[in-house]
């Protein structure tokens, strides 16, 4: 799978969630942990390690939340798939756990690169309008 692909190449030795939500829990999650009162398309959290005497695994837990208002408003402006852009969001949120940011142009230009390579891979890249 997509997920697993770029998971191979950018391990984050974890467990990894991902969660399918919308813009009034996005703008929350954003508020409350970025300090940003806006939704956003994609948030990437590292919750450290399963703490729970109970569970039989001690595993390091990732969750990628990812607003579908956001991701359908994107496809349909770039006249692409949904799938394609809950794709692009998916790599996205996967990079920035492995520690990459785009807070420079490099770091966006390396971002975006590695998010085409993956797409393109799985054909959803040229799904994407020009």
């Amino acid at each position: 799978t997509l997920a697993d692909a770029v998971a191979t190449d950018y391990p984050i030795c974890a467990t990894l969630q991902v969660i399918l939500t919308n813009d009034a829990q996005m703008r929350e999650l954003n508020r409350m942990y970025r300090d940003k009162d806006y939704a956003t398309d994609v948030l990437s959290f590292d919750l450290g390690r399963n703490l729970d005497p109970e569970s039989a695994v001690d595993a390091a837990i990732r969750e990628i939340y990812i607003s579908l208002d956001r991701a359908h408003a994107q496809a349909t402006a770039q006249a692409a798939p949904l799938l394609a852009e809950l794709g692009r969001l998916l790599v996205h949120g996967q990079l920035h756990l492995a520690g990459y940011e785009h807070d420079t142009d490099a770091g966006l230009h390396f971002m975006e690169s590695e998010t085409d390579k993956y797409l393109e891979r799985f054909g959803l890249l040229n799904s994407r309008a020009p």
